[in-house]
């Protein structure tokens, strides 16, 4: 069977496979977290997508001129419309990236985005997934031209949020894997334009800020200076913050100490930040803050015990 029969509020109808696995899949998703299984009801629905579509007769005839005018027609069977193969496109992609199957995400996002280009749809998260699918593949060049694309589109083609996490997803590419800080900081400073309060965009764009072969010195100490006071405004503000204080501040503490040579202020920094015991980056900070106590305190057993930490 292709399709199933409904009947809502006394109305029949007929509601093909492909839909009733897909939606299958988007709740086992969702409601589940199961990816895999998800992926499993998409492939069925497309499979089923697939089948129901017309085939083309093999003797060159149409089903039309075979049949006689008194014949009976056939039952008129509902096909799965472009727009359901268009979404069952993006779901398949989406979830091929999310478990690592990086070779068939791109073949289904590159083919929603071809269905969303006859509709003049810009497919903003479907090219959000394939950058990501390229750089998981070390495609770096084509994750570039992938953002650069979705950063140039008009700002009615996105939300605020959308537009805020392709700024700082590119500007993530060119700091860490291009090491082109010049990009890097263009693109920093527009997220800021954004979101105006992000002490993680603030200390990225500091830092690579220092990178160019001429640095403001005092611009850079601003950038600094405002992630610090960032973080401890959503501190007071109450709740939990989105934001890696130790991380930030760990940042600010080697600026200090490097840059400004504030040591009092960079050890200040440095042990508010390790309060943050739980942070991702809680190493990387005790690390340098061994390597402060080293070098300005002289403090060698105190620095081994950070080292250690």
């Amino acid at each position: 069977e292709d399709a199933i029969q409904v009947d809502v509020a006394g109305v029949r109808g007929y509601l093909p496979v492909c839909e009733v696995h897909g939606h299958l899949g988007l709740c086992l998703f969702q409601r589940v977290g199961d990816a895999k299984g998800a992926l499993t009801q998409f492939r069925l629905a497309f499979e089923a997508a697939q089948a129901a579509l017309p085939q083309e007769p093999k003797d060159g005839s149409s089903d039309s001129a075979a049949a006689s005018p008194s014949s009976p027609k056939p039952k008129r069977r509902p096909l799965p419309p472009d727009r359901t193969l268009e979404w069952l496109h993006e779901g398949m992609g989406a979830l091929c990236l999310r478990i690592g199957e990086l070779d068939d995400a791109l073949v289904h996002l590159e083919e929603k985005i071809e269905y969303a280009s006859r509709r003049n749809d810009p497919a903003f998260d479907a090219h959000l997934h394939l950058a990501a699918v390229y750089e998981f593949k070390q495609r770096a060049a084509d994750a570039r031209d992938v953002y650069k694309h979705l950063f140039d589109l008009p700002l009615s083609a996105s939300t605020r949020e959308q537009r805020l996490d392709v700024t700082l997803r590119y500007a993530w590419l060119c700091h860490y894997t291009l090491a082109d800080y010049e990009a890097a900081v263009t693109l920093y400073l527009a997220a800021l334009h954004v979101d105006a309060d992000n002490p993680h965009a603030m200390v990225q764009a500091a830092w690579c800020m220092l990178q160019l072969p001429e640095v403001n010195i005092a611009e850079v100490e601003a950038l600094y200076i405002s992630a610090a006071l960032a973080v401890e405004m959503a501190k007071q503000s109450g709740g939990v913050s989105q934001w890696d204080e130790c991380y930030v501040l760990g940042e600010c503490a080697v600026f200090h100490h490097d840059y400004s040579k504030n040591a009092e202020l960079a050890e200040e920094l440095y042990t508010t930040a390790l309060t943050h015991s739980t942070s991702e980056n809680f190493a990387q900070v005790a690390a340098n803050y061994a390597v402060f106590l080293h070098h300005e305190r002289r403090d060698s057993e105190k620095a081994q015990a950070w080292f250690e930490a």
